[in-house]
Parts: structure tokens; sequence; C-alpha cells
């Protein structure tokens, strides 16, 4: 006597590896997206705090009265070291656009800093 899995044991296999399948695939590709979108905020944020160390060497170039600002680039950054080269946009999987700007705007004694993109 012969001994294997029938074809309907091996269909019964199948059948359940198909339904977890349809019940995993869509809760990981969430999980994947809202990682990506984490990343990229953590990224801005990243990118805030270089330009608020760029600001603190180079008080001098910021901008003094009330809602007057500057902008300075994702390039500026790399190239005085305040950001690395080869920062990559979490969501894209490409790197971040060096022209990217970064606003800087006086608001009375202190500032507000937001990455234009």
């Amino acid at each position: 006597m012969k001994k294997g899995f029938t074809l309907v044991e091996l269909l019964g296999v199948l059948i359940i590896l198909s339904v977890l399948a349809l019940l995993i695939v869509p809760n990981v590709s969430k999980y994947i997206n809202n990682f990506r979108v984490e990343s990229y905020e953590q990224q801005i944020t990243s990118i805030e705090m270089a330009a608020k160390n760029w600001a603190v060497d180079n008080l001098g170039e910021l901008p003094n009265s009330e809602g007057d600002f500057i902008t300075i680039t994702i390039a500026k950054l790399q190239e005085e070291n305040y950001l690395e080269k080869n920062l990559k946009n979490p969501q894209t999987g490409k790197n971040f656009d060096t022209n990217m700007e970064i606003k800087i705007t006086c608001l009375g004694k202190g500032y507000d800093y937001e990455v234009l993109d």
C-alpha cells in the first residue's frame, strides 16, 4: 500500500493557506505603509533639527523682525555637514531633493522651522 496525500487533503491545505494569505497580506502591507510614513516624519524632524543646529551656528543670517523668514536648502545643510549626503526618503526610496527648502521664520524671540516639500 502506497502512502501519500490524497487530492482532497492537498486541496484542503491549499484552501487553508489561501485563507491565511488573504488575512495576513493586507495587515502586513498596512504595517509597512505605516512604517514608511513614520520614517518619513522622523526624517523631516531630523532635517528640522539640522536646520536648528545650522541656525545656532549662523545667528547673523537669521531674520530679526517678526514674520520675516529665510530659506536654506538641504544641499546647504549637507555641504556644511549638518546632514548626511545620501538622505533617503523612506516613502520613495530615493534621495531627498537637495533643492528642498527649510523655511526659518522669526516669531518674536523664537523661530519656526518648516520643511517645504
